[in-house]
Parts: structure tokens; sequence; C-alpha cells
């Protein structure tokens, strides 16, 4: 997906961090544009910890992409999006 959360990274003053905040937009998929705006939630790293443990889960695991020096040096998708968090893993395991 082209342009997913553009803008998140930089656009998120330090006092609303912790606030959970949509962003409406479009996504671009394969050159086409998706027929009609959806809001993708951006809440702080804690609130999805926090739901894992209310629901008597513990976190196991969290790994996050590590790209490689070709990925950096010859793509633009990586050089632009890697110093944002854009996705983990995360394991959890019930109590």
């Amino acid at each position: 997906m082209e342009n997913a959360e553009q803008g998140a990274a930089s656009s998120v003053p330090a006092s609303r961090y912790f606030t959970s905040r949509g962003i409406d937009q479009r996504f671009m998929v394969d050159g086409l544009e998706s027929p009609s705006m959806i809001t993708s939630w951006l809440r702080p790293l804690e609130y999805y910890a926090g739901t894992l443990r209310d629901a008597g889960f513990v976190i196991a695991d969290l790994r996050e992409p590590h790209p490689t020096e070709e990925q950096m040096r010859e793509d633009p998708w990586w050089r632009k999006g890697f110093p944002t968090a854009m996705f983990m893993l995360l394991i959890a395991e019930r109590r």
C-alpha cells in the first residue's frame, strides 16, 4: 500500500501522542485509489499492551523489521519508512 498513514510520524505533537487519533485517508493499491475514505486509528504502544494484558495475555516476544543493507540502499520505501514504526510482530500468550 502506498502512503499508508502518510504524515503520521511528523504530524502528531508530543502533547497528543498518548491520545487516540484517527487519520481519514484514501489508499492507493496497484495504481487504483480506494473508492471511499477509511479511518486509520493511531494509538500509543502501551494501549495495545494494556489491551492484551486486560484480556489475560502476556507479551512473549516483540519483533520489528530489519531491512538488509541492500534494501536500505536501493528501495525508497525502506529509506523513507524505516525510521517510523510501521509494523511489528507481537507474540502474546494467554496466562
